[in-house]
């Protein structure tokens, strides 16, 4: 029994020291693959941490706002905005919990993102703002746009998640798997496998692009720093994803909607583009546009075409 102990507590111990390890050098490594990026933009002094963003060109105000995700950040617009800036204040940010912004360890829900998006336009931009999001953030910008429409000109929404599966209980189950990762060791180390550059390069190749050979190795490189660094704190927002605390019914906010909306669906997408010309057929403010050659992603994909249907 006592050799049984022994070995138990050894292999133990051996564990939390190889994850520990692991977790310390991933972290050295974002740090170094971040170190040589410009940071070039400025921090908006937001309640609950700072929010890094960049302003550019001149023009009427334009906000992009990245996918909701702790790989994402504002470089997912890089291509767009240099196209976009010719005509518009084109204003680009990171989300918290995001690339360069503050990581908090909190609780991460639809409206504590709503919150941060109108406070960024009345104290940043200051004036009513047309806003372009992609994927997942589709369902933040919805809410903050019914909370208060008036911030908002027009909305461009890229590839939104049908609003039928926007809803999942937060039971015992979801809030277990989030205590498990928000555990120092353990849940880091399940965090940082998850968001392995291998893991990665799969969601860009199978969701991300319709044709893979356009995934530039720089970006892959961002996207998998972005996710570790800051000691891996995107976790808390990784966390909150996956049990459900950033699910919100949509369906009313998308009858409701009183602000022109433009959805930039992929053809390739396999969220249901019959689903959303319904929507459109029930609100004459929401209009569709279907785009062939895409995946998720068609502003890294192809950002001459989204401009042209940004700007005109």
């Amino acid at each position: 029994m006592k050799n049984f102990t022994k070995k138990l507590l050894f292999f133990t111990t051996l564990s939390i020291v190889t994850m520990e390890g692991y977790n310390k050098y991933i972290s050295y490594k974002s740090k170094e693959d971040l170190k040589d990026s410009s940071v070039n933009g400025d921090y908006y002094d937001y309640k609950y941490g700072n929010i890094y963003y960049k302003k550019r060109g001149h023009g009427s105000p334009l906000l992009l706002i990245h996918d909701l995700n702790p790989m994402a950040s504002s470089k997912e617009w890089d291509k767009l905005s240099v196209l976009l800036e010719k005509n518009h204040t084109v204003y680009t940010i990171d989300l918290l919990g995001c690339g360069l912004s503050d990581k908090p360890n909190l609780t991460y829900t639809t409206y504590f993102y709503v919150q941060l998006i109108n406070s960024f336009i009345k104290n940043v931009i200051k004036e009513e703002t047309t806003v372009v999001a992609s994927h997942l953030s589709n369902t933040v910008v919805t809410m903050a746009n019914q909370m208060e429409p008036d911030l908002f000109t027009k909305l461009f929404l890229i590839n939104p998640i049908s609003p039928d599966c926007t809803r999942g209980d937060i039971n015992f189950i979801e809030k277990l798997k989030k205590k498990l990762i928000n555990t120092p060791i353990l849940g880091t180390f399940i965090y940082n496998i998850t968001f392995s550059k291998k893991n990665i390069l799969n969601v860009f190749k199978e969701g991300y692009f319709y044709d893979f050979t356009k995934i530039d190795q720089s970006l892959l490189n961002t996207y998998h720093a972005n996710s570790h660094i800051d000691n891996s704190a995107g976790k808390y927002l990784y966390s909150s994803m996956i049990s459900n605390y950033l699910d919100v019914n949509l369906n009313n906010a998308y009858e409701n909607i009183q602000t022109e909306t433009t959805i930039i669906s992929s053809r390739n997408n396999f969220a249901s583009n019959e689903e959303f010309n319904t929507i459109a057929n029930k609100n004459d403010q929401i209009d569709v546009i279907t785009i062939s050659n895409c995946k998720l992603m068609p502003h890294l994909e192809n950002p001459i075409k989204i401009s042209k249907l940004i700007n005109k």
